[in-house]
């Protein structure tokens, strides 16, 4: 399964330069449809970005959307704030048969 990730990370205090944490993975496939998953880890900090995240797919619903953009990933990645989190590099991969599979091996 062909699929393209970028790896969500928020921003944790106050120092400079900023640290982050890895907390969720953001995962499109080339499929028909809005082919979009996002997962995200079991901690808090996770759980409250995973329910912002959530109101992207409600948006996109909504709309009537029926299909991504192929730059759907690039998109969001160029408009996220450093100040709040950063995504990293986007990454294609075929080396996964699930995206289920793709997120429990990089999350961890």
């Amino acid at each position: 399964m062909r699929l393209r990730y970028m790896i969500d990370h928020i921003r944790v205090g106050k120092s400079i330069p900023p640290q982050y944490e890895a907390v969720g993975i953001w995962l499109q496939g080339f499929g028909p449809g809005l082919d979009i998953e996002m997962f995200y880890k079991d901690t808090k900090l996770a759980k409250e970005r995973e329910q912002e995240v959530s109101w992207v797919i409600n948006r996109l619903v909504d709309s009537g959307q029926t299909s991504l953009d192929a730059e759907f990933l690039e998109y969001h990645q160029n408009q996220r704030s450093p100040y709040d989190g950063v995504f990293s590099q986007i990454v294609e991969t075929d080396s996964f048969t699930s995206m289920t599979l793709c997120a429990r091996s990089i999350l961890g």
